[in-house]
């Protein structure tokens, strides 16, 4: 679709696609951290980001971005470190991810 083709909301999905890219930018450089991936996908060493398209809160200007990084706790399920030898979620996303790189990519 064209970013205008829908006269109802003008504008609004180049914000979405702004969103959904640095959303997936995000995703891939967090499944490729701490892989032999990170050299074609750079890491930024960071967890989550916040965006905005206006003024205020914590953002000076419209169109901001603030990325933030924070602590992981062991216990996570997702995030964590399992002591029982079984990978976390993020390690299983990291395995699916390697195998369909070295497929596409490599």
């Amino acid at each position: 679709l064209h970013p205008y083709e829908n006269p109802g909301t003008p504008g609004i999905n180049i914000d979405i696609w702004e969103v959904a890219l640095k959303t997936v930018r995000l995703s891939l450089q967090t499944l490729a951290r701490n892989t032999d991936l990170e050299k074609i996908i750079p890491d930024t060493n960071i967890d989550h980001f916040l965006m905005s398209n206006r003024r205020g809160w914590i953002f000076d200007e419209p169109y901001q971005i603030r990325y933030l990084a924070f602590s992981r706790l062991k216990e996570c399920p997702v995030c964590g470190q399992t002591s029982n030898g079984k990978l976390t979620f993020l390690e299983k996303q990291q395995e699916e991810y390697k195998a369909l790189a070295k497929k596409y990519l490599i």
